[in-house]
């Protein structure tokens, strides 16, 4: 466990003014040693405000502040107390004289405070011990071999600890039942602990979900910690549940977290998250656009993915729907996004973009147009009424387009027209007439005037 100095300060102050500076109510053992059971009076002193006195009553048996078992005493707790104690104290800072508290039998402790000090220790008979309030601090010093709670053979599954009705904790290791074994209240100090759990292991990008899971009483304060990490990052949560990290390098994290309650327990553990990097995001030869062709063609963006590999296509660059047939098959313009995955983490999507653009109709002109062969007529003579960038053809479909320059027969030209993606598929047929044509010339007439 890791103890904070200020913490072990106050502590030791708080121990030692238990002793030396009471209040009234207080008690504490004597251990004459003739009969030491909690129900003997000879075995207690009671602080009456201005000295210490023999006990009127045995401590819980009536008005009961903190009670302190001294060291080299040796109290058998064989009944329940029928009354509130303040606080219970096994042990008085010296470590060369050990207190000792012994389960004598089935008992409850109406105390919210219990601690096990340094020179202190829980022994048992096959007996339980009741905390009737679920919020009773236990609070453990050091969990050394012969303090602490004892775990020493032979244990049984009657050497427990009760919260209320809950069986808190038992002697032997009984982890699978989800109950704390004594072993694990010395090593984490008490009911005070923190088991921290994540979403380990994420992938790059990710965001890192941490929970600190406590348990044990009073109001929690938490701190947690980045202590390890790839590229020396820092991160600093208050947060019982922080939410909020997304790593900028993969590799492995470490955070520490450490619980904190108003009676100054702590308890301090850490939990390693791995970052997995994330796979390169599928390559594309580009976006596919192409003009409507009768009947429909059907695009397929598939077919822009250059790279290899297990492919999901999503409707949107982040989340969305997972689109199965990623295709096109109607004048129409959609965006699809391609994840690559490599069965542990999932790339950033490559968007990929298919067009089917409508075609434009027919460009309108004469229907018929006639040429005089002197003229030496071209296609670039031939006109249209609507219609942009024409292009004549001796076919009305197919064919391959004539250059303005090509001389003009008699003949059927057809044109269309293009917009700025497509050509028309229909075509405005022209007949064409180039004939010699007749010239007209002038010829003398002579007039005569009568005189």
């Amino acid at each position: 466990m890791k103890w904070l100095p200020t913490i072990l300060f106050f502590f030791f102050v708080g121990v030692l003014t238990n002793v030396s500076a009471q209040t009234t109510g207080d008690f504490r053992s004597t251990g004459n040693g003739t009969n030491d059971n909690w129900d003997n009076l000879a075995n207690w002193e009671y602080y009456n405000g201005t000295s210490w006195v023999p006990a009127p009553y045995y401590p819980g048996n009536g008005a009961t502040n903190d009670v302190t078992i001294i060291g080299a005493n040796k109290i058998n707790l064989n009944i329940s107390p029928p009354q509130n104690i303040n606080s219970i104290t096994v042990g008085d800072g010296d470590r060369t004289n050990k207190a000792i508290l012994h389960i004598a039998t089935d008992s409850t402790l109406k105390t919210t405070s219990f601690t096990i000090a340094y020179d202190g220790q829980v022994t048992w008979e096959n007996a339980i011990l009741t905390f009737p309030d679920p919020n009773t601090d236990i609070y453990i010093e050091s969990g050394e071999p012969g303090y602490g709670l004892d775990v020493k053979t032979p244990c049984s599954s009657k050497k427990s600890i009760y919260l209320d009705s809950v069986r808190y904790a038992i002697c032997n290791d009984n982890s699978n039942s989800g109950e704390y074994s004594f072993e694990d209240l010395n090593k984490n100090g008490g009911s005070l602990t923190v088991t921290p759990t994540s979403n380990s292991p994420i992938c790059l990008g990710d965001t890192v979900f941490l929970s600190a899971n406590p348990s044990g009483p009073g109001t929690k304060n938490f701190s947690w910690d980045l202590i390890a990490s790839p590229n020396s990052d820092t991160y600093t949560s208050t947060s019982e549940n922080p939410n909020n990290y997304i790593p900028s390098f993969s590799g492995g994290y470490t955070f520490e977290v450490t619980v904190t309650n108003e009676n100054g327990n702590t308890d301090t553990k850490t939990i390693d998250v791995t970052v997995n990097p994330s796979p390169s995001s599928p390559v594309s030869s580009g976006n596919i656009t192409e003009c409507a062709t009768n009947p429909i063609q059907t695009l397929d963006a598939n077919d822009a993915i250059t790279s290899t590999g297990t492919i999901t296509w999503y409707d949107a660059m982040t989340g969305g729907n997972v689109v199965s047939n990623p295709t096109l098959a109607t004048e129409d313009t959609i965006t699809y996004y391609a994840e690559y995955s490599d069965d542990t983490c999932t790339s950033t999507r490559t968007p990929v973009t298919l067009t089917i653009n409508s075609l434009p109709i027919a460009p309108t002109g004469d229907t018929e147009q006639n040429f005089c062969s002197a003229n030496n007529p071209t296609v670039a003579n031939l006109t249209t009424t609507t219609g942009t960038n024409i292009q004549w053809y001796t076919t009305a479909t197919g064919g391959t387009a004539l250059a303005n320059t090509t001389p003009l027969t008699t003949n059927t030209y057809y044109a269309s027209q293009s917009d700025t993606n497509c050509e028309s598929s229909s075509r405005l047929a022209v007949a064409v007439s180039v004939n010699g044509c007749s010239v007209i010339t002038n010829r003398r007439i002579t007039y005569r005037v009568k005189k």
